[in-house]
């Protein structure tokens, strides 16, 4: 009994959660800005996923971050597209806001071994509204991500983190 307990009172630190970490009025411009936590939407052999979503006065914008292990160089350009294929089988073609070259993150720890893994970072412009609410309303069943120096990446998302993007559009909504 005390082991299910435990267990219990466990199960919301290992749970996908979403969360805030800025929300707040900006000093200089008195824009209300709010930004959530890097949350997985992909984590599969030696690929990961990110996003984090962030809004400026009730612009929403995703930003996300690919890692790859290996030493291959990814780049996106400005103008390039993320795309969401969501659980009603519409999809989503987000626009990437600036141009991104990879950079190794050296010494990553996975499984007691040091692995270097490259890392790009994903911009995209702000949502129009139509896209926040299908966003906010639609799990993300896939990802296909525009590369400016290899062919597209594709990846399924899991159950596991299925509603990433709509419960982050949601908390900066």
């Amino acid at each position: 009994m005390k082991k299910l307990l435990f267990l219990l009172l466990l199960s919301p630190a290992f749970a996908n959660a979403q969360k805030l970490v800025k929300d707040e009025t900006d000093r200089f411009t008195k824009e209300k800005v709010k930004e959530t936590d890097w949350n997985k939407l992909v984590f599969k052999g030696m690929n990961a996923v990110r996003l984090m979503a962030k809004s400026a006065n009730n612009k929403v914008s995703i930003d996300f971050k690919l890692a790859q292990h290996g030493n291959k160089v990814l780049t996106v350009q400005e103008g390039d597209y993320v795309m969401l294929l969501l659980d009603d089988d519409n999809s989503l073609k987000l626009k990437i806001a600036a141009s991104s070259l990879s950079q190794t993150d050296l010494g990553q720890k996975r499984q007691n071994k040091n692995l270097d893994f490259e890392s790009l970072f994903i911009p995209t412009d702000v949502l129009s509204d139509d896209d926040v609410k299908a966003l906010s309303s639609h799990n993300v069943k896939a990802i296909r991500i525009y590369l400016s120096n290899k062919a597209p990446m594709e990846f399924e998302v899991t159950d596991k983190f299925h509603d990433a993007v709509k419960e982050c559009v949601k908390l900066v909504m």
